[in-house]
């Protein structure tokens, strides 16, 4: 049985709900846009949902492009009893995905586990660059045609996330991306490649450089507050680029909490994912992989001042890189 039938035959529910992680990306949408029409096919209708919101130009593009829709879960209310949900590019527990209070769960994401559950099925596949190629393969594996525009929504998550196939690419998302870059709308590909930044990004990436500190190869920069969290990221990619840093720590202070990304190169020979959930242990959740990750501090109930928890996370930080490097150095 291939991995879609073994998935499909775990919905035995007439309500389902692919959820996506907080604040989705254009992996996260395109996976979900794809996973849709999987189950369309089998004859499964599903809403696709998220919590926080669509925060990037070029994710609301590809949405309106495509006529994606997607219902911010806030609008749920309280989900039927009979409710199942499939999380794509996400995994319970793992601290960027809202817990909508369902136990028949199902799992496809390509991020590393941060704290393992009883799915009714899961495909975590944490080698692979995107999760736009775990759905992608879906179709191929199983002989389903994929619509031209469902074809261009995962090639281009898949350029997101692997940062035009340069961060964390394996043979999946090479063997996708080859096959799907011919049947992609270049038209509808290019008017999103040229809608990555907006004039509201500016002041964020010049708070980062305004503040941006460093210590050796790694740099730390603060956004200034509210930033978006996929832009965020983005700074994190931009700082990561400059001359000796092999790592940058990148951070939004918001009203309920600090947001953290992080980037690493291949000189730095550490894992991201690792550092943060060490970083962060205590204080906050974090994960992901070894040259990405994020993590999030919550303020509710803190008696220290902002300052000093940003203190307080780069002593965390400092420390478990150190014994991240003496670990691998005696490995």
């Amino acid at each position: 049985m291939s991995r879609l039938n073994s998935l499909i035959s775990n919905i035995t529910s007439g309500r389902v709900y692919i959820q996506t992680h907080n604040f989705p990306d254009p992996d996260a949408i395109s996976s979900a846009f794809g996973m849709q029409y999987l189950l369309k096919v089998h004859g499964i209708d599903a809403i696709i949902c998220y919590k926080g919101q669509i925060d990037r130009h070029n994710t609301r593009k590809m949405m309106e492009l495509f006529d994606i829709k997607a219902v911010n879960v806030d609008r749920l209310g309280a989900l039927p009893p009979d409710s199942q949900v499939i999380l794509i590019d996400a995994q319970k527990n793992s601290g960027n995905v809202y817990d909508l209070s369902c136990d028949k769960v199902i799992s496809v994401d390509h991020h590393p586990t941060v704290q393992s559950y009883d799915y009714l099925y899961s495909d975590i596949r944490e080698k692979v660059g995107a999760c736009a190629s775990i759905i992608a393969s879906y179709y191929f594996e199983n002989g389903i045609e994929m619509p031209v525009e469902i074809a261009t929504a995962l090639l281009y998550g898949i350029k997101v996330d692997t940062a035009q196939l340069t961060r964390g690419v394996n043979a999946l998302d090479l063997e996708m991306f080859t096959k799907m870059f011919f049947m992609a709308n270049v038209k509808h590909m290019n008017e999103l490649e040229s809608s990555t930044i907006e004039i509201e990004d500016l002041q964020a990436y010049g708070n980062a450089i305004s503040t941006i500190e460093l210590e050796g190869p790694i740099s730390f920069a603060n956004t200034g507050r509210d930033c978006p969290e996929a832009l965020i990221a983005e700074i994190a990619d931009f700082m990561v680029a400059i001359k000796d840093v092999c790592m940058s720590v990148v951070y939004s202070v918001r009203t309920e909490g600090i947001k953290i990304s992080i980037r690493t190169d291949k000189k730095s020979g550490c894992n991201a994912g690792q550092i943060i959930v060490e970083a962060l242990e205590g204080i906050g959740t974090g994960g992901g992989h070894e040259r990405m990750a994020g993590g999030y501090i919550p303020l509710r109930n803190r008696i220290e001042s902002i300052d000093e928890v940003v203190v307080i996370f780069r002593d965390n930080f400092h420390r478990a890189l150190a014994r991240h490097m003496q670990n691998k150095n005696t490995a």
